[in-house]
């Protein structure tokens, strides 16, 4: 599965992320690092079931105002995710 990950002002402005990409069980490689999550309350289940995700960088994730990370990377091969160290302390 390719995903295109774009660079809009739109998204600075975004605050529920849940379910982003749950279920997405085709996806192997997703980077993140352009996604401006700054005023993003709501993380939960964003990679839930991505069974088959081995590579993920979320080293620009800022998770200030997050409130909700319920099951954020639930069913994932952890080892093979780029973390900032905010994401880090959840885990």
């Amino acid at each position: 599965m390719f995903i295109k990950i774009i660079e809009d002002e739109k998204l600075c402005n975004v605050t529920d992320m849940s379910y982003m990409f749950n279920k997405c069980s085709s996806l192997i490689s997703l980077n993140l690092s352009s996604f401006n999550t700054n005023n993003v309350t709501d993380m939960s289940y964003m990679f839930k079931l991505c069974s088959s995700l081995i590579s993920l960088d979320l080293s620009s994730f800022n998770t200030n105002n997050v409130e909700y990370l319920f099951c954020f990377l639930s069913h994932l091969k952890k080892e093979k995710i780029i973390f900032n160290d905010k994401i880090l302390k959840y885990f």
